[in-house]
């Protein structure tokens, strides 16, 4: 039976004048309780100085004190924003899992996304699967140039940035009445970051509320047949996706389905809804 649990991630903002932020920690909230994470203390402490520590972890006591069982998130983020005037707090966001022990991975793997990985400009990686992807767009001419336009220009255009503040780029992006946003996440080595598949999925996710518009989200993986080490990195995506639109590039069936959708897709009309043939 899955297990659906909501959360916000704290933001600290040392100095208003300066404007400079840093993500701090994250808030989730339990069926009786808050279960509230803390980190990056040093990058705080790097923006201005001071007692850092000694005040989150008195945010973390109040909040904590604060929170009335069965109240709502957004309700509680809204009163807690009144207490608290250096901490700030995201839009709730959800994550699912289908066992309990699995809540302490996705948890680690939020906080990497989204609190401790490294900050400043990130230059897009190219992986594998995305220089596949490519070349199969290229060469049926639809991947964008630099000339064209996302507005105007039935093209796939790639790394494509959802939210510039939190750093999160889809791989590729469409435009056809509605945005068909696709992250990639290659699973061809023995050990893969889990972490990873939360990035792909929280930008998924950011970008129903980023682009003005209907949004259709769209997973694209490349796994080996039986590489069970990677279900957990495929069931994030999943939970993200919208449904059926998942697909793994290493398999024939699904990398035509996926491809037939988006030239669908690019030569349908404009009301075009996703869907698989």
């Amino acid at each position: 039976m899955a297990h659906i649990y909501e959360f916000a991630i704290l933001t600290a903002v040392p100095d208003a004048r300066r404007g400079e932020r840093v993500n701090v920690g994250i808030i989730i909230f339990m069926p009786d309780r808050l279960d509230v994470r803390l980190s990056e203390v040093g990058k705080l402490r790097a923006l201005k100085e001071g007692r850092w520590e000694d005040h989150l972890t008195t945010v973390r006591t109040q909040l904590m004190r604060e929170f009335a069982e069965g109240e709502s998130a957004p309700q509680f983020l809204k009163r807690a924003a009144m207490i608290e005037d250096v901490i700030s707090f995201s839009e709730v966001s959800w994550f699912s899992i289908d066992r309990e022990d699995q809540f302490e991975d996705r948890v680690k793997a939020i906080l990497t996304s989204l609190v401790t990985r490294p900050r400043g400009e990130v230059k897009p990686r190219v992986t594998q699967i995305n220089s596949e992807i490519a070349s199969t767009f290229r060469a049926a001419k639809v991947l964008a140039t630099p000339t064209d336009t996302i507005e105007s220009d039935r093209k796939i255009f790639r790394n494509f940035t959802i939210s510039q503040e939190e750093e999160l780029r889809a791989d590729f992006i469409l435009k056809n009445g509605a945005f068909h946003v696709m992250v990639t996440l290659d699973l061809r080595r023995t050990a893969v970051n889990v972490g990873q598949a939360a990035l792909k999925a929280i930008t998924l996710d950011k970008s129903t509320e980023t682009l003005r518009g209907s949004v259709r989200k769209i997973a694209i993986y490349a796994a080996p047949s039986g590489a069970q080490q990677f279900r957990p990195h495929v069931g994030i995506l999943t939970d993200y996706a919208d449904r059926g639109q998942i697909f793994n590039w290493l398999d024939p069936d699904q990398r035509g389905q996926y491809t037939r959708m988006v030239y669908d897709a690019i030569n349908g009309p404009h009301s075009f809804q996703l869907g698989i043939p």
